[in-house]
């Protein structure tokens, strides 16, 4: 597998998401290119080499946590399509997202050359 995900320091020593952070950088790196994933949980099960519902909990505790956004589209009650992104708070985190997202789309280029 290859790609680029990013890890910010407060993540990287936050007690509360130890079990979650592998998952997290995963997301970002899904997310790279457009700003959010929509692989499904059993994508991220299949990965990790856990249950589907282990990946659902970690996923809610990164969105109580406010470390990501979960935006459902559902026709009726069922859901269609789910996109994950991160939430980025200050001005800092955006501005080094910019830098990560062109250094993905120069290496990506670079790629195809």
């Amino acid at each position: 597998m290859s790609g680029y995900g990013i890890c910010f320091n407060e993540w990287l020593f936050d007690e509360r998401i130890k079990s979650e952070l592998a998952l997290l950088i995963y997301i970002s790196s899904l997310g790279a290119k457009n700003g959010f994933c929509v692989a499904t949980n059993k994508h991220f099960a299949d990965k990790f080499n856990v249950s589907e519902a282990t990946i659902s909990r970690q996923i809610s505790k990164l969105e109580k946590l406010n470390l990501i956004s979960v935006i459902y589209d559902k026709i009726g009650s069922v859901i269609t399509k789910r996109s994950i992104s991160l939430v980025l708070i200050g001005y800092a985190q955006i501005e080094i997202w910019e830098n990560y997202k062109k250094q993905i789309n120069s290496i990506e280029q670079k790629d195809k050359q």
